[in-house]
């Protein structure tokens, strides 16, 4: 997990702001640095794979009017990965996202130039083994830098810990629960998660930790769960 310093950040930010118009000149002058060390910082951030890569924000609806949509697919756990590379193979698919979730766990964002050009990549992530769930018209797409990188421009609050809601339930790692030592990914792979509850975030020595597949859970770990549906004794049992 790469560190971030406040260089890091306000990099980062500006960056998605408008990467092709920001100039390492333009952002050395905010940070009062040299345009050589936002270089270097950038190339290191580069190589450390926080930043993934450069990609335009393409409205394909003024590409001669071509449709936008997005599939919510289902897979098993195990095969969510290798069948979200497949996915994105199929052509007219530009986007596939994997979420923690048991069902609708692959969003699929396609292009095509007709109606019958969406069932045409339907029917090709059906024939991968994918569940479509639902499927839904993009009217609209917008992005905005994350605001915790940028400009501090009101008090911060005072830090609340992991507070829950209704659905919500906070359980610590215990030293001999089922999921200790292991990754998320490895957790829900293994079937120990339920399908329906998702890890939201991980408190570790005081500070709270947005998880990811990669994310380690650790005996001591206090786990904040989300559900929509009842979160089950077994679902539980793997955590204390």
């Amino acid at each position: 997990m790469a560190k971030l310093d406040a260089t890091d950040e306000h990099i980062l930010y500006r960056l998605s702001e408008d990467a092709r118009n920001t100039s390492a000149p333009e952002i050395a002058d905010e940070l009062d640095v040299s345009a050589s060390t936002v270089r270097n910082r950038i190339d290191r951030l580069e190589e450390r794979g926080v930043i993934a890569g450069y990609h335009a924000h393409i409205d394909y609806e003024a590409c001669e009017n071509r449709l936008v949509g997005v599939f919510e697919c289902t897979s098993s756990v195990a095969e969510q990965e290798h069948l979200a590379a497949r996915a994105l193979r199929i052509p007219g698919v530009v986007n596939v996202r994997e979420v923690l979730s048991g069902h609708g766990n692959i969003h699929a964002k396609v292009v095509a130039e007709d109606t019958d050009g969406f069932t045409r990549i339907a029917r090709k992530l059906t024939n991968l083994g994918l569940e479509i769930e639902t499927e839904e018209f993009l009217q609209n797409e917008s992005f905005h830098p994350y605001h915790a990188f940028g400009p501090n421009t009101e008090e911060p609050a005072a830090p609340t810990g992991m507070e829950t809601t209704p659905n919500d339930t906070i359980l610590t790692v215990a030293e001999d629960a089922e999921v200790a030592g292991m990754t998320l990914k490895e957790a829900n792979r293994a079937g120990l998660v339920g399908e329906n509850v998702v890890v939201v975030a991980v408190e570790r020595d005081g500070s709270v930790i947005a998880p990811r597949g990669d994310t380690m859970l650790e005996v001591g770990d206090r786990v904040k769960l989300f559900s929509p549906d009842d979160i089950t004794e077994r679902d539980r049992a793997v955590f204390a």
